[in-house]
């Protein structure tokens, strides 16, 4: 299954917004905790509601997650990466 996914994007002044393709079951995302600072702001970019903060710990549905990457710009701790889903 194929979704058409829009994400809005901010950068510096500019703003635009991108079109992407994301295939379920081909990448998921990975969260380093020992980075993560638990700031919500892969949360609020998630399309798919794949993240969110379970009290001040962010939890993630991996069920959910469609690997766009979104949440790897988002992070200002770089703490978020894709993997393979197993």
């Amino acid at each position: 299954m194929t979704e058409y996914v829009f994400a809005a994007t901010t950068a510096a002044d500019t703003s635009w917004t991108q079109a992407r393709y994301a295939t379920v079951g081909s990448l998921v995302e990975t969260t380093d905790s020992d980075k993560c600072t638990n700031c919500g702001t892969c949360v609020d970019i998630c399309y798919f509601g794949a993240r969110r903060l379970d009290g001040d710990q962010l939890a993630t549905d991996r069920d959910n997650c469609y690997g766009c990457g979104l949440c790897i710009d988002a992070c200002p701790e770089g703490s978020v990466e894709m993997t393979l889903r197993t």
